[in-house]
């Protein structure tokens, strides 16, 4: 039993080619339309929510190309719709707290912890949210060609695990 199982698992992965789990080159055409990056779309989001620190972020690719950021200030947490093709608000809002408490010893920027991340994977940052085990890391989803990794970066900037992704963290994926 074990030849024609063996047989039918190499017919498949021969099918699927090259092709790997964490290929998206779905993500990939979405990110070449875009006149932004994740990166350049923080700043405009943040004009919009007075003094708040950028918290998490993701690429949205439905029916609008854009980013969503989420960030914290003094009144909690507001989620920010940028157009991903010129900067502009799409929409901001206020939305729940994570369960993620603030950094309490502080971290490096999120716009260092994604260049970081950029020029660990080779690629261009998608996505961003908090870290759920190590404190004040985040873990970063980075598109390099078609091939989806997931970076963490810790507090202090340095990279903590880089592996293929298994998942995408936007909202609307």
């Amino acid at each position: 039993m074990r030849f024609p199982l063996s047989l039918a698992l190499t017919a498949a992965i021969a099918a699927c080619g090259d092709q790997q789990p964490a290929d998206r080159p779905d993500l990939r055409a979405a990110v070449d339309q875009a006149q932004l990056t994740l990166r350049q779309a923080v700043p405009f989001a943040l004009a919009s929510t007075q003094g708040a620190s950028p918290n998490h972020g993701w690429l949205v690719a439905g029916t609008e190309l854009a980013f969503d950021v989420g960030a914290r200030g003094s009144t909690g947490m507001s989620e920010v719709r940028v157009s991903a093709q010129n900067g502009s608000l799409i929409r901001s809002g206020p939305v729940a707290e994570p369960n993620v408490p603030p950094c309490p010893g502080g971290a490096i920027p999120l716009d260092q912890a994604l260049a970081i991340a950029e020029t660990e994977a080779n690629g261009e940052a998608i996505a961003v949210v908090p870290d759920d085990d190590v404190a004040c890391a985040r873990e970063i989803q980075v598109l390099s060609g078609v091939a989806l990794w997931e970076v963490k970066v810790g507090g202090d900037g340095a990279v903590l695990e880089e592996e293929r992704s298994d998942e995408f963290s936007g909202k609307e994926d």
